[in-house]
């Protein structure tokens, strides 16, 4: 396995400087961010000549593009208009993904809906993940749909179900354990079993109990407003998450892709310490585990 940053850490640094970053502290790839108006983002936008010049400095600085993240948050939209325009940015984050190197994108498995509306908004998802796939496939980029919050993907189990019911080789899952652990879902052993030989991608990060609160509440797809969390981000190996037992159970189930350090500092940038100090410990310590 190895170690990639995510610019979701690097609020206050262009791509190209996150790059500089990461392999000044000896982190192997980066993660980008497709969005626009954010710093450490690669635009909706952006030209092919500037993807390949992106490319090029990485490379240059032994970094991999590993993987790419942009913002898909409706794809299970039953508005027609709105589905649409999340198809078509699926179709430009493949092509994006494809011109960078990039072996896979993150998509998000929609939004969560009222148990009695699930089944047309699964239907929609699973939909728009088919033909995502099936653009990604041409593209040879593969689709990593995450457990995340507010999300139909909130579990394991429910990550699981979507992905079967694409059924493409190329669309699986971004195990996010401290997502799963956060929102109160399935441990690690259950999360992994279940998962086993989907996994596309993984985030690490970590974090500590809010005392006090038992459950976090609030907020939308991508972000949840620190008020209404029960937890505060930390640097992975200085949080309550198990990563000394999870490293090893992952590599049980035969993944050997990217570890990506999904340090949060985008959204709770007092929580951290600064972007430079917080990649070199979290990089320090999975260095470690992977020795």
């Amino acid at each position: 396995m190895k170690i990639a940053g995510h610019t979701m850490g690097t609020p206050s640094r262009t791509p190209g400087e996150a790059i500089e970053l990461f392999a000044r502290v000896g982190i192997q790839g980066i993660e980008l961010i497709m969005q626009d108006d954010y710093k450490s983002a690669i635009p909706t936008t952006v030209a092919a000549a500037s993807l390949r010049e992106i490319r090029k400095w990485a490379g240059g600085l032994g970094v991999e593009i590993a993987f790419l993240t942009p913002y898909i948050t409706a794809l299970n939209s039953l508005d027609e208009a709105t589905y649409r325009a999340q198809l078509d940015l699926l179709r430009r984050a493949v092509e994006v993904a494809a011109e960078l190197g990039a072996p896979g994108l993150r998509v998000y498995g929609g939004k969560e809906v009222p148990e009695a509306d699930w089944q047309p908004h699964f239907d929609r998802l699973v939909a728009g993940l088919r033909i995502g796939g099936e653009t990604g496939r041409q593209a040879g980029v593969k689709l990593a749909v995450e457990n995340h919050q507010t999300t139909m993907t909130v579990s394991a189990k429910a990550t699981m179900e979507v992905v079967r019911a694409v059924n493409l080789p190329n669309v699986g899952v971004l195990y996010d354990q401290a997502n799963l652990s956060h929102m109160q879902q399935e441990d690690f052993a259950e999360a992994l079993g279940l998962q086993r030989g989907q996994i596309v991608h993984a985030h690490v990060k970590d974090f500590v109990k809010k005392a006090g609160r038992d459950r976090s509440a609030g907020g939308g797809v991508a972000f949840m407003p620190a008020e209404g969390r029960s937890i505060i981000t930390a640097v992975p190996g200085e949080g309550i998450m198990p990563w000394r037992q999870i490293l090893p159970a992952l590599r049980a189930t035969g993944y050997d892709g990217w570890l990506s350090l999904e340090l949060e500092k985008r959204w709770y940038p007092d929580e951290l310490p600064s972007e430079e100090e917080a990649f070199r410990r979290s990089a320090a310590f999975l260095k470690g585990l992977l020795s």
